[in-house]
């Protein structure tokens, strides 16, 4: 029996391997967006096997996928995905809140991308930089492109200002969109690790219904407290207090439209629409961008006054 289970352990370990090293190929030639889900077989690994066992087949896959491409590409995976793939393991184990499990490990993997940006600007690459440049040269397409409809001077002038002052925010909310994008893949991560998890008949994951999502109930004063420390940092100095308040900003309507999102689906469901209906509707709300301050508004009321009704009530 105990040969057995060892058997079935290197098996496991050898399709684990394979798998991520398969998928991890894919997405750096053809399909990126896969990357994301490279933690995925690890994180089931883990809290089915342990930890020191997950580490060691990740390592693995590193080695192949450094031996295959390049050592920095491998380099770049490990410090992507190995802090972050310990801690939500950890945190899952442990059987913490949802909203603790996607906070911690999203604030990880936020972290462990600003460690790549710092050491690949040491190794003489300046990402962010690159972005610019090439932020710039869309922009230079774009009103050359403005110049060739022939218009005139005056609506010339505002299509060039609207295009620089969209170039000029789109540049400041890189720490956003980074920690938006860091929160996306620890949320599917987290997802996906679950529902295997559950087949393979463990259910120590709770998996989070969409309608039920919701900001945690102390935001309103994490609120106020982030925009005023950070308003009294610039009237003490801080060269750069403004683009924190506009990160803060981007983060926080990001917040409360998915919310409101959650808010929708939640309504949904009550009426029993068909399945069909609804991806349907949401087709169209994705085709009117107009709907986004609606949807936006519904999510900060239902923060503020719970229109849903789930929150749980305070004990006396």
């Amino acid at each position: 029996m105990k040969d057995e289970k060892i058997d079935s352990f290197y098996l496991r370990s050898l399709v684990i391997i394979l798998a991520t090293t398969i998928l991890t190929l894919i997405g750096l030639h053809s399909l990126q967006a896969i990357l994301i889900l490279f933690p995925v077989l690890f994180i089931v690994n883990i809290i089915q096997d342990g930890l020191v066992e997950g580490l060691t087949n990740m390592l693995m896959t590193l080695i192949i996928i450094s031996l295959v491409e390049s050592i920095p590409v491998g380099l770049f995976f490990a410090i992507s995905f190995v802090p972050f793939t310990i801690v939500i393991s950890i945190l899952i184990k442990k059987r913490k809140g949802n909203i603790n499990i996607l906070g911690y490990s999203s604030i990880m993997f936020f972290a462990s991308i600003l460690i790549m940006l710092v050491i690949v600007k040491l190794a003489g690459v300046d990402i962010v930089k690159s972005i610019e440049e090439s932020s710039r040269e869309i922009l230079d397409m774009q009103l050359d492109a403005f110049k060739n409809l022939g218009l005139g001077n005056y609506e010339l002038f505002i299509r060039t200002e609207m295009l620089e002052d969209t170039y000029k925010y789109l540049l400041l909310i890189i720490p956003a969109a980074l920690l938006i994008l860091s929160s996306i893949a620890s949320y599917i991560n987290y997802i996906l690790s679950g529902i295997i998890l559950e087949r393979l008949g463990i259910k120590i994951v709770n998996i989070p219904r969409f309608s039920k999502l919701k900001l945690p109930n102390n935001i309103m004063l994490g609120i106020i407290l982030m925009f005023a420390v950070t308003f009294i940092a610039g009237q003490l100095g801080f060269p750069y207090y403004e683009t924190v308040i506009i990160n803060i900003g981007v983060l926080l309507m990001m917040g409360f439209f998915i919310q409101g999102l959650s808010v929708a689906d939640f309504f949904l469901n009550r009426v029993k629409i068909i399945p069909i209906f609804k991806i349907i509707f949401y087709i169209l709300f994705l085709l009117n961008p107009s709907m986004i301050p609606i949807i936006t508004m519904i999510g900060f009321i239902d923060t503020l006054f719970d229109i849903r009704k789930i929150r749980k009530p305070r004990s006396i």
